[in-house]
């Protein structure tokens, strides 16, 4: 029997008197308390030891308020969006796949999927977790159980680049992976990493274009420039899916340095601004804000990428890309992979054990092969 003295569970309120330099503390009061607050969703973290874990209950939260728990938009809407993207004419194609959509649907319903608990390793895009959690994986979900007996628990932010092994050890457990979405890496920690010429042919472009554009860290001056950017990408509908972007978080994130924050200068005007997880083996571009009709003349999504990919490059980190511009990706070496959630039902009624074997069964060998074959 494994020993669970170790582990604890503290309410995010008690945690915040309990330790109150925690970094937790910026997304709790930022992003996650605001959508649980008016529900029956609760906050909590997980202590191992000298390692904490942000844990989510979701007991009937309205998930599209809540980016960490938007359990329908994971899972069955990427499924329709994928394949919305064959447009495919009403066929036995088209009806195969309407079927899969609904089916999904049903099994969600009858599951209880609105019952769900998520253990978040880090909060953010990479898939970096600690060797003490991967030993500890078997008291953990031990734990959680005994503590969320009427809960699905989900292990987020997995893939099959970083992760294989601890994604192998979460199926030996019990656990059943489900495809979250494609995503692509630059391994420039790789000693044999190679630049395509794709990407020597990016810079020169770059330079070429840059002019009197310059990137540079962003200084305390630039603030509002910064969240003017951020809002016209995030505080419409995007608002709702993300922490709040305001004035405090973003002063936060660059006096502790678990951010770094650059902008794309002109002059003294700001074109783009992106955040580089400093505390990670893998780096992606986060709080990306810029003017969307002026990028789509000048391309500034693009240069922020090369940007990051350079970053990452001088410091041999792995460059972590998402899903779309496959073909542009691709040709500048970038390998594809694919993002998980491990489920653990062990505990649950055998319904719930049965269906969440169909989702995982029509995740990876449907939906996956389907888009291995499409090229999406």
């Amino acid at each position: 029997m494994p020993d669970l003295s170790k582990l604890e569970l503290i309410s995010s309120e008690n945690w915040k008197q309990k330790k109150p330099d925690s970094s937790y503390h910026r997304v709790l009061e930022h992003g996650i308390e605001v959508y649980v607050k008016n529900s029956r969703g609760k906050v909590y973290v997980l202590l191992n030891g000298d390692e904490e874990y942000l844990v989510i209950q979701n007991h009937d939260i309205d998930s599209q308020q809540c980016y960490l728990t938007n359990f329908y938009s994971k899972y069955i809407g990427y499924l329709e969006e994928e394949i919305a993207k064959l447009k495919l004419k009403k066929g036995p194609r088209y009806y195969f796949y309407t079927f899969l959509i609904a089916l999904a649907k049903q099994i969600f319903t009858l599951i209880s999927a609105h019952k769900v608990v998520y253990l978040n390793t880090n909060l953010s895009t990479s898939a970096i977790h600690s060797q003490k959690f991967e030993n500890d994986l078997p008291k953990i979900l031990m734990y959680m159980a005994k503590k969320f007996p009427d809960s699905m628990l989900v292990i987020q932010g997995l893939n099959d680049y970083a992760n294989k092994q601890l994604l192998d050890e979460l199926a030996s457990l019990g656990c059943m992976n489900v495809l979250n979405r494609r995503m692509f890496i630059l391994d420039t920690s790789d000693k044999e990493f190679k630049p395509s010429g794709d990407l020597s042919k990016d810079r020169k472009r770059w330079i070429k274009q840059s002019g009197n554009l310059v990137w540079k860290e962003l200084g305390n001056h630039q603030i509002d420039q910064a969240l003017d950017l951020y809002r016209q990408l995030y505080m419409g509908h995007f608002s709702r899916l993300s922490p709040d972007y305001t004035k405090e978080f973003v002063l936060d994130e660059m006096s502790s340095k678990r951010s770094i924050f650059y902008g794309l200068n002109e002059g003294d005007e700001l074109k783009v601004v992106y955040a580089i997880l400093a505390n990670y083996q893998q780096v992606a571009a986060n709080l990306l804000g810029f003017e969307p009709k002026e990028n789509i003349k000048k391309n500034y999504y693009r240069n922020a990428g090369f940007h990051l990919y350079e970053y990452a490059k001088e410091r041999g980190l792995i460059y972590n890309m998402s899903s779309g511009a496959v073909i542009y990706k691709k040709r500048r070496g970038a390998e594809e992979c694919y993002k998980y959630d491990s489920f653990y039902v062990a505990h649950l009624p055998l319904r719930i054990r049965l269906g969440m074997k169909i989702v995982s069964w029509l995740s990876l060998k449907v939906i996956k092969q389907y888009m291995l074959k499409n090229d999406l």
